[in-house]
């Protein structure tokens, strides 16, 4: 029988896959890095695709792969042709090219007629899909008159799988109203952009296609072999970690940290916070700019480590015996500025109450100490729109692996911090979907209960969460204090510029 789930995970800067059993257990994982940059060539992640499942063929199993999955980074664009042909490079997240149009929508837009058109009122960014179709448009109008499809990252590969466009409602936020299940074609008409360019969005259960002759020959993964639609990483981060109910709440510790849980209420106001439809709930949440990236950035900008030679968790055990009160350094995380939820491109990082006995090693517990109030300051501003109370956390990603990290969080929130056996949450939540659009499940809660398990529990410490509730407050009123300097320092002729 054919019963294992390829689910593989588009990412900014590599392609990641792995290889699933229906018990959640990891056959084969594999990831091929590449340059993150705002501009992609689309077929560098088929390459990439390409050169991880020639190893993948050695193991039997590949040749039992009964269903895949694909999910990826959202909020970037890709504009193909009538032929799937990409018209230029891929314009992923990061991308602040329509600063200027996303300013003008906001101006436009108001929030009551946002819910109109989308079913909910999102936050217009640079990134956000409409900002770059207006870009595009003026900017590049032969682009758009070319333009047959726009997909996003994870779309353009279940293309090149299947042949068939497609995308996913949830994973779609931005091109579709949500409630009413569709593109607002009367909107998109009001500002010239052609509606058809947008598909109409499938449930992330859905089978979009099967495997083509083509890519049985190109990848060797067996013709007819289905593909479900699936959707966006931070989606699929949530699932994968057994999280489809109120009062779990998740954090995916990568380069930046990915917070947020379910709610049943929608809140009409958002103080930073994403709030976001998904399946029956309401996400409340968002990203940080700068989670694992400001650990690395402290190893090696400033104690001049090589990270992906050195064993990151030696370094960081160092720390161990400096309590909270011996430590009363604040770091501030915004190295590259903050999104959630501040939404802040010119903050700057910082640190605060350095003292002449105070050590590197007392600077790098105050880094991990920074990322978790940064994280403190989503889910306690969420759990208050939400009018929730977050009862457990649930850590994966590279940053997890750290028991005295996780144990840090615990201890700032006040709240046990769960650790997921399978770190690549994304991956795991793809493969659910998969799996549950095949039918080898009968509901994602099935999936999940099957396939994801627990790999640790960290209990907060009462009299550290004592000590960090004091030094939380000085760290947010450090933001408010330093936001004028943090802004002055950007501007023109301030460091000799």
């Amino acid at each position: 029988m054919s019963s294992f789930i390829l689910s593989m995970d588009i990412g900014s800067s590599s392609v990641k896959i792995a290889l699933f059993d229906l018990n959640g257990k990891v056959i084969h994982f594999k990831e091929k890095a590449y340059k993150s940059l705002p501009e992609q060539d689309p077929y560098i992640w088929w390459k990439s695709i390409k050169d991880i499942i020639n190893d993948f063929k050695k193991h039997k199993e590949f040749n039992e792969i009964g269903a895949i999955g694909v999910t990826g980074q959202t909020r970037g664009q890709i504009f193909l042709d009538k032929k799937g042909n990409p018209l230029r490079k891929a314009i992923l997240w990061l991308d602040k090219r329509a600063t200027k149009e996303a300013k003008e929508l906001n101006n436009l837009i108001p929030s009551k007629k946002r819910k109109s058109i989308w079913g909910y009122v999102p936050k217009i960014d640079p990134s956000f899909p409409l900002s770059r179709l207006v870009w595009i448009k003026r900017n590049e109008p032969d682009i758009l008159k070319k333009t047959y499809k726009v997909l996003q990252p994870k779309d353009f590969i279940n293309y090149m799988l299947t042949n068939r466009w497609g995308t996913d409602l949830e994973g779609g936020l931005g091109w579709f109203n949500i409630k009413e299940k569709k593109v607002n074609l009367d909107f998109l008409k009001e500002l010239n952009i052609p509606h058809d360019i947008i598909q109409a969005p499938y449930s992330f259960t859905d089978i979009l296609g099967e495997i083509t002759d083509k890519v049985e020959k190109e990848l060797g993964i067996k013709k007819s072999t289905p593909v479900v639609v699936s959707t966006m990483d931070g989606f699929c981060n949530l699932i994968g970690s057994g999280i489809i109910t109120p009062k779990i709440a998740m954090d995916i510790c990568g380069t930046s940290e990915i917070v947020g849980f379910l709610a049943e209420n929608e809140s009409n106001k958002y103080n930073g916070i994403t709030v976001l439809p998904f399946m029956d709930y309401y996400f409340y949440g968002g990203p940080t700019q700068s989670g694992g990236a400001s650990l690395t950035w402290f190893l090696e900008k400033i104690l001049y480590l090589n990270t992906k030679t050195i064993d990151i968790e030696k370094e960081i055990s160092k720390i161990k015996k400096i309590l909270p009160d011996n430590n009363k350094i604040i770091f501030l995380p915004y190295i590259d500025g903050e999104r959630t939820p501040l939404w802040d491109t010119k903050a700057k990082g910082a640190f605060l109450g350095i003292k002449k006995d105070h050590t590197y090693l007392h600077l790098l517990k105050a880094v991990l100490e920074g990322v978790a109030f940064s994280i403190a300051d989503i889910i306690f501003k969420a759990e208050k729109l939400a009018k929730v109370k977050v009862n457990e956390v649930r850590v994966s990603g590279g940053g997890s692996k750290s028991d005295i990290w996780n144990q840090i969080k615990a201890d700032v929130l006040n709240i046990p911090v769960s650790r997921i056996k399978i770190t690549e949450t994304a991956l795991l939540g793809s493969a659910i979907l998969a799996a549950v659009g095949v039918k080898f499940f009968k509901s994602i809660k099935e999936a999940k209960d099957s396939m994801v398990k627990i790999d640790h529990r960290y209990q907060p410490n009462q009299e550290n969460h004592l000590s960090y509730s004091r030094i939380f407050k000085l760290y947010k009123k450090s933001y408010i204090s330093l936001k004028d300097i943090f802004h002055e320092l950007d501007q023109k002729g301030v460091n000799g510029e």
